[in-house]
């Protein structure tokens, strides 16, 4: 090869290297060029093919591989998204599946009417209220029964009860005697907006169907609506009724859940969280509420009701490490859920992480202002207790015990904290004035009066020490 031919090869091999890298620029530029695609096409194809044949776990894993190996999932297409949120929505679990949603929507891809209904249901039986309105009021909307009953429980979990109240009245209106789903659904709406008895009558119009799961859910809401009954008459310190209701839930949702249990209602796609959750906030007997909890683990892992159970399970039994284990695990699948961040601000006060827990409490009331209970005032009344911060501590104990708890023995255990803490910081007015208002609901109550005699003693009135305001007639 002379120098003419060497020059020449070395030119034209310039010439083809020049030209191979304007290509690999051109091709790296356009937007449907996915290097990752390449790698792993067969891993794409094998992904859809199985989901296409019905086998989700097995597809799961096989996107998973990928994004595993990738850490990253722009080149997916909006369908494989849609497969991954209903694959997650077969699982039962409601975070994932909405990952996968949001992405949906922010490519602004369509999301077919009857799945929406479905992926909507799965946020509001796990908590994911804002989740499930922003699915639902996403693109392509219905008209029919279905479509109207559902968004009026949308809307009440949402709080725009007017919204709610006017889609229930219309799914009443095309309705029959037998459209139990929105009978259910409208119910849920009207207990939502406070309007008690029609959310009974929904119900009870419910008993009449032969569905095991409508059934099911009838008698798991009437439960509910006695809770909501025992949360009143609590607030109103009328403990007797309080108690009644409070048996009468629990056979209500006993009767739920021996139908779920009986007819193998999880095994239809139903997530059976909610009941199982509510029978086992029900539940007094530590062994009985184990068996449930290991059944509804089975059936509902991902769910942040059953995970919220087994918190507040540990910190009954002063386990407290496992308490804020699985708090935080519960907060983790829905970190807006106030009943999960209501568990956790308890868990880390009893954990001695006291500027947690505050944080926690005013956390949820930034998400939701008007939280009724009073459990997080009296976790953060406790918590600047334990900070020595004495006034403030006093100040939240008062708003606990105003707002109201669902059991006597929290009323008693918040006024004894707040009285002996008055007594301590000298403010006897306070001390006296919430012993008399204890006593005027607790007059049988002993430790109350016995603190009584102790405020009125300590501030100077030791004339009237043995002072009874209740004298037997």
């Amino acid at each position: 090869m002379d120098n003419y031919q060497l020059i020449w090869s070395v030119t034209i091999g310039l010439i083809i290297g020049f030209v191979f890298f304007l290509l690999g620029i051109l091709f790296a530029k356009k937007t449907n060029f996915r290097i990752g695609e390449l790698w792993y096409v067969h891993n794409i194809r094998k992904a859809r093919k199985l989901y296409q044949n019905g086998f989700l776990e097995e597809s799961l894993n096989e996107y998973n591989q990928i994004l595993t190996n990738l850490n990253e999932d722009i080149w997916f297409k909006e369908s494989d998204f849609l497969n991954l949120a209903i694959i997650q929505k077969e699982n039962r679990n409601a975070s994932e599946c909405f990952v996968f949603l949001d992405k949906i929507i922010d490519l602004k891809a369509e999301i077919p009417v009857e799945l929406k209904i479905e992926f909507a249901v799965l946020f509001l039986n796990n908590g994911y209220y804002s989740e499930a309105k922003k699915v639902i009021t996403y693109g392509e909307h219905g008209n029919d029964l279905r479509w109207h009953s559902i968004l009026a429980w949308v809307f009440s979990k949402n709080k725009n009860f007017d919204r709610a109240i006017k889609e229930a009245e219309i799914a009443f209106k095309i309705s029959s005697e037998d459209d139990f789903d929105s009978f259910i659904r409208c119910g849920i709406a009207f207990q939502e907006a406070g309007f008690l008895k029609r959310a009974h009558q929904c119900y009870k119009k419910c008993l009449a169907s032969e569905n095991a799961e409508t059934l099911m859910w009838a008698l798991n809401n009437i439960g509910s609506i006695c809770d909501t009954r025992q949360n009143e008459c609590s607030r109103n310190k009328d403990f007797k009724n309080s108690k009644r209701y409070n048996r009468v839930s629990y056979n209500f949702y006993l009767r739920a859940f021996n139908i779920l249990d009986k007819e193998k209602l999880w095994q239809k796609s139903m997530d059976p969280s909610l009941v199982l959750t509510n029978l086992i906030s029900k539940a007094t007997n530590i062994e009985e509420k184990t068996d449930y909890i290991e059944k509804a683990l089975e059936i509902a892992p991902y769910s942040v009701y059953l995970h919220r159970q087994i918190a507040w399970m540990y910190y009954d039994l002063e386990d407290y490490k496992n308490a804020l284990k699985n708090s935080q695990k519960c907060y983790d699948l829905n970190p807006k859920d106030i009943s999960a961040i209501e568990v956790l601000t308890a868990s880390y006060l009893k954990n001695h992480k006291i500027e947690e827990s505050i944080g926690k409490a005013f956390e949820a009331w930034k998400i939701k202002q008007d939280i009724m209970n009073g459990y997080l005032e009296g976790y953060v009344a406790e918590a600047y207790e334990k900070l020595d911060k004495l006034s403030e501590s006093l100040k939240y104990y008062k708003i606990a015990i105003a707002k109201g708890f669902n059991q006597e023995k929290n009323y008693v255990y918040f006024y004894k904290k707040a009285i002996n803490l008055a007594n301590r910081i000298s403010d006897f007015k306070s001390s006296i004035s919430l012993c008399t208002e204890a006593l005027i609901f607790l007059p049988d109550n002993d430790e109350i009066k016995k603190l009584l005699g102790i405020s009125l003693k300590a501030s100077g009135t030791s004339e009237i020490y043995s002072f009874n305001p209740f004298p037997d007639f």
